[in-house]
């Protein structure tokens, strides 16, 4: 009787000791996986962010093309876009509360971007672009537009490329559920393209009026298009989430985590979360001093 008690006693401890181990191997999987996950999305953000409002001056001409955006090479919403297939200067954001979305243009080649077999540059789910033709010299260039935005837990991309552009989204990043990201502003008059501070993209406007603008006159008075073009970096973050459950709903530990806003957060479904974030500088905006 005695050596089979201790005989229980020391199962029951082998099979706590199995289940605690278990637990930490899925949490350590987990937190592996989220790592992976969300520097792809920060690297694909961050990577497209980068090349806004590229369009260098042509040998030829001397000139920059027309991408025939009316100036407009970025746009962004605090809570996603009403339509993600609107002309990007008609672009409006949704109403209520839902994650990010970013809207970003510039100039491809074949040296920013991925060709395509039949020799087009691609947008971001890899669908060829169709080029502009430029008036004055007839020379081809393309103009690439990718926009981003969260759905069903996953990063969507949709871009300009293909039969109908905007129409054929794709989840490039799984398990993203929250999108968040402020941008640094110049100062409203002047030449200087130094960050003077950031800014919610509800702060730097619409493109239809300027309701929601950051409280400055000089700013206030400025054209949609204007507010935009002072946008010189911008700070990214994604909240990403384990893809199992770690922790059994009902535990008195819960995972937390920190949001996008710093806010401490429960997560209540035993998943962990994680934010991560990057600043990007809009080098095609800055002047090299």
């Amino acid at each position: 009787m005695v050596a089979l008690t201790i005989g229980m006693f020391l199962v029951g401890a082998l099979i706590v000791t199995y289940l605690g181990n278990a637990r930490s191997s899925r949490a350590s999987i987990a937190l592996t996986q989220m790592s992976e996950d969300g520097q792809a999305a920060l690297g694909i953000l961050t990577q497209s962010l980068r090349q806004t409002g590229y369009n260098p001056r042509q040998p030829v001409t001397g000139d920059a093309y027309d991408l025939k955006l009316g100036g407009l090479t970025l746009f962004a919403c605090d809570t996603g876009f009403f339509s993600i297939s609107a002309a990007m200067p008609l672009l409006t954001c949704a109403a209520g509360v839902a994650p990010g979305a970013i809207a970003v243009a510039y100039l491809g080649d074949r040296f920013n971007g991925i060709m395509t077999s039949d020799g087009k540059v691609s947008d971001c789910v890899g669908s060829g672009i169709v080029p502009t033709i430029d008036t004055p010299t007839g020379a081809s260039y393309t103009v690439v537009q990718n926009r981003f935005y969260l759905a069903k837990g996953s990063l969507m991309c949709a871009g300009n490329g293909g039969v109908n552009p905007f129409t054929t989204p794709q989840p490039l990043v799984d398990n993203v559920v929250e999108l968040k990201v402020s941008f640094g502003v110049s100062a409203p008059t002047g030449t200087d393209t130094l960050a003077t501070g950031y800014l919610s993209a509800s702060e730097v406007g619409p493109l239809t009026s300027a309701v929601g603008v950051f409280n400055n006159a000089s700013f206030i008075a400025l054209a949609p298009v204007d507010r935009w073009g002072k946008v010189v970096s911008a700070r990214v973050c994604v909240v990403m989430q384990s893809s199992v459950v770690v922790l059994e709903g009902g535990s008195a530990n819960q995972p937390q985590y920190n949001d996008c806003n710093g806010i401490l957060r429960t997560s209540s479904d035993g998943r962990l979360r994680r934010a991560f974030a990057a600043t990007v500088l809009l080098r095609n905006r800055v002047v090299p001093s």
